[in-house]
């Protein structure tokens, strides 16, 4: 485990690499103990990308409250609460999956 001190500097070090605007990733609240992560890439872009989308509805939720479109679904392991809403989103967004 990395001290979280440690980990802010290191954090800070990375983004001294990368042009402003810095990307924000949103939580997103599904099912009764866990979160989707939105990742909006850059003010008034109008898109976002989504991490491990278990559940689609909660997603549409958030990026309709945001008037957003998806860009992407990022992927990391493979069970149901990761990938559950993957075909969903992509029959109504039509965005490519990374995982």
């Amino acid at each position: 485990s990395v001290p979280i001190a440690r980990f802010m500097t290191q954090s800070q070090a990375i983004r001294r690499f990368v042009a402003a605007p810095h990307p924000r990733v949103v939580p997103v609240p599904a099912f009764r103990d866990n979160y989707l992560w939105l990742v909006l890439p850059l003010p008034g872009a109008g898109v976002a990308a989504v991490v491990d989308p278990g559940d689609a509805a909660a997603v549409e939720a958030a990026l309709d409250a945001r008037g957003l479109s998806l860009a992407a679904i990022l992927l990391t392991p493979h069970p149901p609460d990761h990938a559950g809403g993957v075909a969903r989103l992509v029959q109504r967004f039509g965005c490519p999956v990374h995982g």
